[in-house]
């Protein structure tokens, strides 16, 4: 698996990926903000995942589908940080 690049990149393209694919993000949204108070619902997360699998080459866990990991684009990175290094 390729390694990941610099956790503040990766929190940046996480943004500009969720604000291209899935949301309607604030200009102003930061990679601690609330992903879910921005609209990430059920099945935008779904989408979400085949995304970061496709995009960072990271298969995630069942056990790391909680709505917890995916708060973020902070959260999001060091979930995929874990799971980059784990495999």
């Amino acid at each position: 698996m390729p390694k990941l690049p610099d956790p503040s990149v990766v929190k940046k393209e996480l943004l500009t990926l969720i604000g291209e694919r899935l949301l309607v993000l604030p200009e102003n949204f930061g990679t601690q903000d609330d992903l879910q108070e921005a609209g990430l619902d059920s099945m935008a997360i779904i989408q979400l995942l085949v995304l970061l699998e496709e995009k960072y080459d990271v298969s995630l866990p069942d056990a790391a589908l909680s709505i917890e990991n995916f708060r973020s684009a902070e959260m999001l990175t060091k979930l995929l940080q874990k799971h980059a290094v784990e495999a």
